[in-house]
């Protein structure tokens, strides 16, 4: 039986892809944070928003417009958005590693042995099986990086034109707009290996011109939509400082140390295989640019270190270029072999055992965010009020309600406004403005987590939390979600604010919810409707600052579920009782 190129190719890949399968497997259902705020992007343009985060203020809160704009085109073919960028993520790496396994199809049998290997290593690594269902754009990163390379490589050989590697790396500049920079590197590598002539030099200019049409024709976008010149997102996150620096060293060379083998066995191709310079050098200068540019931006905060991605991808092909050029030395070829099989296992063994990996494993708070969200959808759907929080991807993905970002990455007050320490502290999480946030009178304020706290943990929190005003104004209340699994969470509520209290001359209404500030929790009934669930024999003394007016006297209206009395027993005070387990929804107090 004669195998075709496509059978082999597949056989090839296929260890590396059930590899990667039950790799990934280890850490689903992880999804990033910021990949819910990409995702609320692509959800309200499928709503018919727009581009936008949020109502009012059109802001770049995202860095991947290619991947929201796929999100949004299998939302709007009936996919979950998170599904659809899981999704994704299995088709970017997948590309990835098939363009790895091909890269030495020519040299027959010891090209796809030495392929296989190499695939399997990109597999075994922590940041490219983590970010297959992370939710962000490094799949597709991965994925557009190498089907460009791939395309490099035959221009220098004269098998195609600019465009085969040229269309790949412009649709990477709208995948991220660091892109570019990798488009810069790729465009340099096939001027060098082709030799620095004129005709080279020419190849090499068409190569990035797609790639500065797709940058012109985004910075024209931000500017007619947004209003701006850059993304919000780098101004809340770059900044050239030795603090940011000395973590983006940190970053890459713990990463590095961690994945050893692939960088060994990468390091060995300008040795083994000195006679593809050409080959050398298209993936040397995009990797050491892509190493430094990881290096200056300071890495990232998310597990699995993802911005090593591209530089993994880079060493599979390293690697299969080391691979094949052994193989085809019969006296190596069997150690080859055995190295390359246990080097993969070793980094395999490696990346379970990366405490750096390990943190996907163990991150699921933004599902937490799934359960308060959509109990605030559900029970302040008429209401609509407006939601503050430290995760600004989980609780307004899943609430839909409209939001403010005490992290200022989708509030251009906040990201045109950095702290003087700027830089200098932790990457994506140093911006904030307790008086403007106070401002801005949000109903609800989400604090650290989705589980919320007494205390900041950030910048707006904490300054809210020194202001007098915010003290007076807002109740930290319990609330617990049960959908679909059960979860408690402290949130400040404005007592004044949409939901909170409402006081007219002739009456004054109090939502049942706030007396979770003092007593029992704050659920949904059956019927989905807000207020305190309070158990049998339950007590409390309500001071609602916003109901001082009401006296002895006033009649008491009650809407609840069970047995629950309440009564005015003291200027400005509400003496709640229960005799058996009640859902108490709304106090109306009416004047005599």
């Amino acid at each position: 039986m004669r195998w075709r190129g496509w059978q082999l190719h597949a056989l090839a890949a296929l260890p590396a892809l059930v590899l990667l399968a039950v790799h990934a497997a280890r850490y689903y259902p992880f999804i990033a944070d910021d990949a819910l705020i990409s995702l609320r992007y692509a959800d309200r343009l499928l709503d018919g928003d727009g581009l936008t985060w949020t109502e009012g203020e059109r802001v770049e809160g995202y860095s991947n417009l290619l991947w929201v704009l796929a999100c949004a085109a299998l939302g709007g073919l009936g996919f979950d958005l998170i599904d659809a960028a899981r999704l994704l993520g299995v088709l970017g790496v997948a590309t990835a590693i098939g363009c790895v396994v091909g890269w030495e199809r020519e040299r027959g049998q010891v090209g796809w042995i030495g392929g296989g290997i190499a695939g399997a290593a990109v597999a075994g690594t922590g940041c490219v099986a983590v970010w297959t269902i992370g939710g962000l754009e490094q799949p597709a990163v991965m994925g557009l990086l190498a089907l460009g390379l791939v395309g490099a490589r035959r221009l220098v050989r004269g098998e195609a034109g600019p465009w085969a590697a040229g269309l790949p790396l412009a649709l990477l500049c709208w995948t991220r707009p660091d892109g570019a920079l990798l488009v810069a590197a790729v465009a340099a590598a096939v001027w060098l290996a082709a030799g620095p002539t004129c005709a080279s030099l020419r190849s090499a200019i068409l190569l990035g011109l797609p790639g500065l049409a797709a940058v012109v024709a985004q910075l024209g976008f931000r500017l007619l939509y947004y209003g701006d010149w850059v993304s919000n997102t780098a101004r809340a996150k770059l900044a050239l400082t030795d603090e940011r620096l000395a973590t983006g060293w940190t970053y890459v060379s713990v990463g590095v140390r961690w994945m050893w083998p692939i960088a060994i066995a990468a390091a060995l191709a300008p040795v083994v295989a000195r006679e593809r310079r050409r080959e050398l050098v298209l993936i040397g200068l995009p990797l050491g640019v892509w190493l430094g540019y990881t290096i200056f931006i300071g890495g990232d905060i998310f597990p699995a270190r993802r911005h090593l991605g591209p530089a993994v991808v880079l060493c599979g092909f390293a690697i299969a270029t080391t691979a094949s050029a052994a193989l085809v030395r019969r006296r190596s070829a069997l150690f080859a072999v055995a190295a390359g099989l246990s080097a993969v296992v070793v980094q395999t063994y490696l990346t379970w055992r990366d405490p750096h990996n390990r943190r996907a494993i163990r991150e699921r708070w933004e599902w937490d965010g799934e359960v308060i969200g959509r109990l605030l959808a559900r029970g302040f759907a008429a209401e609509r009020p407006l939601v503050a929080a430290d995760p600004a991807g989980c609780i307004p993905y899943f609430s839909r309600l409209p939001s403010l970002d005490l992290l200022g990455l989708n509030d251009r007050y906040l990201a045109t406004h950095p702290p003087a320490s700027f830089g200098r502290g932790f990457l994506g999480h140093e911006l904030g403005d307790g008086p403007y946030v106070l401002r801005r009178a949000p109903d609800v304020v989400v604090l650290c987590t989705p589980r919320g706290s007494a205390e900041g943990c950030f910048r707006s929190g904490r300054e809210l939390l020194e202001l007098p005003a915010f003290r007076r104004d807002y109740a930290l209340v319990t609330f617990e979600g049960r959908a679909p699994r059960t979860v408690r969470s402290r949130l400040w509520v404005r007592r004044g604010g949409r939901i909170g209290v409402r006081a007219w001359a002739e009456r004054v209404e109090l939502p049942g919810f706030l007396l979770a500030a003092h007593t029992g929790v704050a659920t949904l009934d059956d019927a989905g409707r807000m207020g305190v669930e309070l158990a049998a024999g339950a007590g409390a003394r309500w001071r609602p600052p916003e109901a001082a007016a009401i006296a002895p006297g006033w009649r008491v209206e009650v809407e609840a579920t069970g047995a629950v009395a309440v009564a005015v027993t003291a200027p400005g005070v509400l003496t709640v009782r229960t005799t058996s387990a009640a859902h108490l929804r709304r106090v109306v107090v009416h004047r005599p």
